[in-house]
């Protein structure tokens, strides 16, 4: 049959046929109510809503990976850096040093102590950096990160110094200093103008070593043992203020010079009975007798002072 046609039934029966027109069928009568290829449209626009989803969930997964990736970046450099300059500090120990590792920040649950050494030195706080960028201080003593200024760094290195230094005697908080290392760097030590030094690994050990003595033995040894006893708990402690710190040493101080006494059972003490009222004694009758007689003879003698005005006097 040409294209273009079509056969229609003629009446009822199916025995007629004719050729005719596609024009000329009745519309509705044998047309198909679905378009063609209507199955397979509604198909594709499922699977392109789909595909549009799931890009969009590969994007902001895309996303998520990269920021666990910038950050496994910054705490593995920082695992690595803390490890190197631990292992610095702890090969001071011929020394007299004490190197405390990862300890509790006071008033800091979530942040640490990365390192604190105790030594003839004094008490060193050590925040280490494992840092590419150049770092200097600047001639006004800011220190200088890629070129910018980073007050808070040192200004975080001092909070810690602080936090440190309450929990201590008051007679060795001045003995707490504070250093910002950063490693695969030969920066000599410098002092910023907050107080907190700064100095490269290459250099840390010489400028701990060269620090003028100001603990003895005994008290390096009493100083790393308090501070592993309150830093190094399963609990971060909270922080000490000077005057609590001086009240809970008072407080210690009173309970080593008082002895301990026994323990009693507390009794119950019964409520003080009203007294009766004492009858006088005898002795107390006769004082108040002789105490009316004087009475009595003051009044008369009051009595015959005039009388006794006119007698003449001899």
């Amino acid at each position: 049959m040409p294209p273009g046609r079509a056969l229609v039934p003629q009446g009822h029966g199916c025995d007629a046929w004719r050729v005719t027109e596609h024009s000329e069928v009745a519309v509705g009568q044998f047309t198909s109510a679905r378009a063609a290829g209507a199955g397979a449209a509604r198909r594709v626009d499922d699977l392109e809503r789909r595909l549009v989803e799931k890009q969009a969930q590969l994007a902001g997964l895309q996303q998520e990976i990269n920021r666990i990736e910038r950050s496994l970046h910054r705490w593995r450099s920082g695992r690595d850096g803390e490890r190197h300059v631990g292992a610095l500090l702890d090969g001071l120990s011929a020394a007299g040093w004490v190197a405390l590792h990862d300890l509790h920040w006071p008033g800091r649950p979530l942040a640490n102590l990365d390192h604190v050494v105790v030594g003839p030195g004094g008490v060193v706080v050590i925040d280490a950096k494992n840092w590419a960028a150049a770092v200097a201080v600047r001639p006004d003593g800011v220190l200088s990160v890629g070129g910018s200024p980073r007050r808070t760094l040192t200004h975080e290195t001092s909070t810690m110094v602080a936090a440190v230094a309450a929990v201590l005697r008051p007679e060795h908080r001045t003995s707490v200093v504070g250093a910002l290392c950063f490693t695969g760097k030969a920066l000599p030590a410098a002092l910023t103008g907050d107080g907190v030094l700064v100095v490269g690994d290459e250099h840390l050990a010489e400028w701990l070593l060269s620090l003028r003595p100001r603990l003895a033995p005994t008290e390096v040894r009493d100083l790393a043992d308090q501070l592993r006893r309150h830093l190094g708990g399963p609990v971060s402690p909270s922080l000490l203020t000077t005057a609590a710190t001086s009240e809970s040493s008072r407080r210690a101080s009173a309970a080593r010079a008082t002895p301990k006494l026994a323990l009693r059972p507390t009794r119950t003490r019964r409520p003080a009975r009203r007294r009766a009222s004492r009858r006088p004694a005898a002795g107390d009758l006769l004082r108040l007798g002789a105490v009316g007689v004087l009475l009595v003879g003051l009044s008369n003698a009051s009595s015959c002072a005039p009388f006794l005005g006119a007698l003449p006097v001899p």
